[in-house]
């Protein structure tokens, strides 16, 4: 889903009139006194919707590979900020070998680094980790990605018409963000349910 799809469907859960909503006339929307002020808000309303979604761990994790390693070394110090753009969190670190498999290889932090010791040559390392939300702001194009998956973008609605109507319809508006938070609570991330099923599988030889 894009930007202008949030917009145009929590105008369509906010029924400020029956007229049908496309992408190519909602540039014309923010001049028009009906919208204009409503679309103002869901910028910043967007964002907290996409943090909201991260603080409640269902954003799905993604995975960077680094090639596989050239020599071995006892202590290796990664700034993921710096090495993966959309980097927010990290969860696990995945090792895999011709001789093995860890799916919760040991780490620790000095810094803004993360630092794995005894690393082996050849050895492949896969950080998994929690992508940053975007900020979505007024000047943000209408065409923009939401980075989630569908079944999670198309909840967003529903918080940012709360955030709208918390100030003049706030039982309107505590109404959309139960619906919010009840079907973000339904929802449950497929990489919740193997992480902790992983760990080390053929040890030897790392």
């Amino acid at each position: 889903m894009t930007v202008a799809d949030i917009k145009i469907q929590t105008l369509k859960l906010m029924e400020i009139n029956n007229a049908d909503i496309s992408p190519s006339i909602l540039q014309e929307l923010y001049s028009d006194e009906n919208y204009k002020d409503f679309l103002s808000q869901m910028p910043p309303a967007i964002t907290r919707a996409m943090n909201r979604i991260k603080m409640a761990g269902a954003v799905p994790q993604r995975s960077y590979t680094l090639e596989p390693l050239e020599d071995s070394r006892r202590i290796s110090k990664y700034e993921l900020g710096t090495l993966i753009p959309d980097f927010s969190k990290l969860r696990r670190v995945v090792v895999e070998s011709d001789c093995g498999y860890c799916g919760n290889y040991p780490y620790s932090f000095e810094g803004a680094n993360v630092v794995l010791f005894n690393l082996h040559k050849g050895n492949t390392v896969t950080f998994v980790y929690e992508p940053k939300m975007p900020v979505i702001t007024v000047v943000t194009p209408d065409d923009t990605e939401i980075p989630l998956p569908d079944e999670l973008a198309c909840i967003i609605p529903y918080s940012v018409k709360a955030d709208v109507y918390e100030q003049d319809e706030p039982e309107i508006a505590t109404q959309a963000r139960n619906i919010f938070e009840g079907m973000l609570a339904e929802y449950w991330p497929q990489e919740q349910n193997v992480e902790a099923g992983i760990d080390e599988v053929y040890s030897q030889g790392w």
